[in-house]
């Protein structure tokens, strides 16, 4: 998929000059499943809940001891017939390991294909992906973002978005959910550009930018 960003940055410029500078600052770099190697609901689903509530770097770390362990290919099969305490050593809380062990399940039961999941619209694939276990609106944020590519998303709970958007906009904190849906609507109908460029913002390269 080809983002829109032109557009993005014209519709930013009418209805949110301070993003629209932000996007004048610096290149967008989309670090999500470009190149959909592997575009399975497992894959991606497994790998939004390594990212759970713990910092990029921490997650990077426990997402490549992960992939290692299993030679790059992770499947439900080899989730299964892993033992609890082989996920737990490298670094997967019993929590995750349990909502890895109910993702590989319902895969191999039929949860709906990556492939089936793109006729939907986003709140029906949500409802379906939040019926996994630990599976909750930000999981599946990041599914409709990363791998499915849609782009009209905002996860208003998502900490380091609501860090970068209080700094952008001159806060002493960051944001709340409430202020960032409500900035969020002046991005429709690029919201996930918007997301996208606000987490660069957070990144070393950049962070001057924000200070």
């Amino acid at each position: 998929m080809s983002w829109p960003i032109e557009a993005a940055q014209q519709q930013f410029k009418k209805s949110d000059p301070a993003l629209y500078q932000l996007t004048q600052l610096m290149e967008f770099v989309y670090a999500g499943n470009d190149e959909l190697l592997d575009k399975s609901v497992f894959y991606n689903v497994a790998t939004a809940i390594v990212y759970q509530s713990i910092s990029i770097h921490a997650a990077n770390a426990v997402h490549g001891r992960l992939m290692g362990l299993y030679g790059n290919k992770l499947s439900p099969e080899k989730i299964l017939q892993t033992a609890d305490e082989t996920l737990r050593e490298i670094g997967l809380p019993y929590r995750k390991i349990a909502y890895l062990q109910d993702l590989a399940q319902r895969v191999l039961a039929g949860l709906p294909t990556t492939e089936a999941l793109e006729l939907l619209d986003d709140q029906q694939i949500t409802r379906i992906l939040t019926e996994v276990k630990g599976v909750g609106p930000w999981t599946a944020q990041m599914f409709l973002m990363f791998t499915l590519q849609r782009p009209d998303v905002l996860p208003t709970n998502d900490v380091g978005l609501q860090i970068a958007a209080g700094k952008l906009y001159g806060l002493e904190r960051k944001m709340s959910v409430q202020e960032l849906a409500a900035r969020g609507e002046m991005w429709r109908p690029y919201r996930t550009i918007a997301a996208l460029y606000l987490w660069q913002s957070r990144g070393e390269k950049h962070v001057e930018l924000l200070e």
